[in-house]
């Protein structure tokens, strides 16, 4: 293939990708105003999640995960700016999100276990350190 037409088929490639990328930007705008809306709810559904895994085919973790982004990005303003312009890349808020829900789950745990002094050992030897 002569080097012009690879010029033009990665432009065409890398062109393609930004669109896609802000399609997918105002896709995860739609679910987070239909999660906010709950429209889920009149269809006897139990999530926006279980909906859209429901009637657009999208695998249970899936639509999980673009649940959890989608809400996700009225907290991320650069990112979402760059996600909606195509610069990024649904993998970029994907882990941001996940990376805020580790650390959310982190804090959870951390309030559980406030105020003992008492390892958890039950189930797990090691919970009391070395011999």
């Amino acid at each position: 293939m002569p080097s012009s037409s690879l010029e033009v088929l990665e432009h065409q490639i890398t062109e393609l990708s930004a669109h896609i990328h802000a399609a997918n930007y105002r896709l995860l705008c739609m679910i987070a105003e239909y999660d906010r809306r709950e429209g889920w709810r009149h269809w006897g559904i139990r999530s926006c999640a279980h909906w859209l895994s429901w009637k657009c085919g999208i695998g249970p973790v899936a639509a999980r995960d673009k649940v959890r982004v989608a809400r996700s990005l009225e907290s991320l303003p650069h990112i979402s700016e760059a996600f909606r312009i195509g610069q990024v890349s649904y993998s970029k808020p994907e882990q941001s999100a996940a990376r805020t829900a580790r650390h959310r789950r982190r804090g959870h745990q951390d309030l559980g276990s406030a105020g003992t002094d008492v390892p958890e050992t039950r189930g797990n030897p090691r919970a009391t350190g070395p011999p």
